[in-house]
């Protein structure tokens, strides 16, 4: 059995931080990467200048009321300092400004000589004291972290690693729904898992949607600034049928546009910007051009079809100001946890200042501890060796969740709908819920970890609603 110094699950910019941070304080990393990781191409591309700015006007911006005050002022008070040290002098500016963010921490990890890569692992479980030491009196201590059961694709075996330190850095969930503007493997495997190990949770309800994406069907859906709207684009539900839309707040905006797609059963709605100024839009929108012809439209002469997306999942894994769940030796970071920060989608420069603010805090909390303390490992009870092949339904099942999340536990939140969403939700988690690992594929263990964060968020949406049927699915680990 493999003992590590310090675990990140995750290369997402989160990830890669934390694991950067902790290496350029000469403490050992190994990073699990998935062979079902994808990275969006936009995603990790800031804009030099928004950064700047952000990083300026944090002092003077008033927070907002949901924010946690002390979260709010460590992002103040080391967003510059997390900049400076993990991506400056090694900005990868192009010709648009636009900093290539988690290139730029890839290309310094890659020559770090204490980082290790574990290529096409993907996580199954934690390995806690109490659901795994072999000493029954380990129940009875604090509940703590101690490593982890991963799948080895190249092997296809089931292996154990033991960690001093674990960073869950998986990204979030908003890929439950079929429309988000992150990859298709975003689907809260992280917050299943440490649900199971005992982590707590928080703001399980807080799901950001942005009324305007870029729509191609299977991939993510880029996020479109709404100040198109303004500038005088046109909505249509064909491509000759226009919409009169009504720009009161964003919010009111996006039921405006669900309720014309379930009205037209249309997969996605019309934007038109033919008729502007597109220098201008240009000039005002660096990256849309270059974000729009990737997807193969052209701006100038073509409407482009779009649709309301989920852009980002607020709740999560609760931490601390150093990242600590409240698992000793396990932490989180990224959009798989909620430090008490809430931004809006639209100033993504402000979740990444805050991924690398909790990334160098944190390594900067463990290069503390790690040489001081004595790490305890337990003998750990071991399960199946092996998995089984893929099963042929899991693609039904996936269209399944997505649709009950997108109809039932999206948008439109009255009891009725939430209601019948956490019914469908648990009927579906009982005809997949395994019997005997063995039995199962990683496919399934992953439809399963999806099928558990659904019922985490539509019960948390629903317990806010204030239902008389308050319910917490009960989650069980595979060992």
């Amino acid at each position: 059995m493999k003992t590590k110094e310090v675990l990140v699950i995750g290369t997402g910019i989160a990830g890669c931080a934390a694991a950067l941070a902790l290496a350029k304080k000469g403490i050992a990393v190994t990073i699990l990467t998935s062979p079902f990781d994808q990275h969006v191409y936009h995603s990790s591309f800031i804009h030099h200048d928004s950064l700047e700015e952000k990083i300026r006007s944090l002092q003077k911006e008033k927070q907002e009321q949901l924010n946690c005050s002390r979260a709010y002022e460590q992002l103040m008070t080391y967003a510059s300092q997390s900049v400076a040290e993990l991506l400056e002098p090694n900005y990868l500016v192009d010709r648009r400004g636009n900093i290539d963010v988690h290139r730029c921490l890839q290309d310094q990890l890659k020559q770090h000589q204490l980082v290790e890569w574990l290529s096409n692992y993907s996580i199954i479980e934690l390995l806690t004291l109490d659901q795994h030491s072999q000493k029954k009196v380990d129940r009875y201590k604090k509940p703590a972290c101690i490593g982890l059961i991963a799948y080895d694709h190249d092997t296809q075996k089931v292996e154990y690693l033991l960690g001093k330190e674990i960073i869950l850095a998986t990204g979030g969930a908003s890929s439950l729904f079929p429309y988000s503007a992150h990859p298709s493997t975003a689907c809260g495997n992280g917050i299943a898992i440490a649900s199971r190990a005992g982590a707590r949770l928080l703001n399980m309800d807080q799901i950001q949607f942005h009324p305007l994406g870029l729509f191609e069907k299977d991939r993510p859906c880029i996020p479109l600034p709404l100040g198109l709207l303004e500038e005088g684009g046109k909505i249509y539900s064909t491509k000759s049928i226009p919409i009169e839309i009504d720009l009161v707040s964003p919010g009111h905006l996006l039921h405006q546009l669900y309720n014309q797609l379930l009205k037209t059963h249309s997969q996605h709605l019309w934007l038109d910007l033919t008729l502007l100024d597109h220098e201008a839009l240009k000039e005002k929108y660096p990256s849309l051009d270059s974000y729009c012809l990737a997807y193969g439209f052209n701006i100038v002469k073509d409407p482009l079809p779009v649709v309301p997306i989920v852009a980002y999942t607020c709740g999560g894994i609760a931490i601390d100001k150093k990242a600590q769940t409240t698992l000793q030796r396990l932490r989180a970071i990224g959009e798989v946890a909620c430090s008490g920060l809430f931004w809006n989608f639209r100033e993504e420069a402000l979740s990444v200042l805050e991924s690398l603010t909790w990334a160098l805090v944190c390594a900067e909390d463990i290069s503390k501890q790690i040489n001081k303390f004595i790490y305890y490992f337990p003998d750990i009870r071991e399960g199946a060796a092996h998995l089984n092949s893929s099963s042929s339904v899991l693609e039904e099942d996936w269209k399944t969740l997505r649709h009950i999340m997108w109809f039932y536990v999206g948008i439109q939140r009255d009891r009725a709908h939430l209601e019948r969403g956490c019914s469908l939700l648990d009927d579906l988690f009982l005809v997949n819920t395994p019997h005997d690992i063995s039995s199962c594929s990683i496919e399934q263990i992953h439809l399963y970890d999806a099928i558990q964060t659904a019922q985490l968020i539509a019960h948390s949406i629903r317990a806010q609603q204030g239902s008389l049927f308050h319910y917490s699915p009960k989650l069980s680990s595979f060992f």
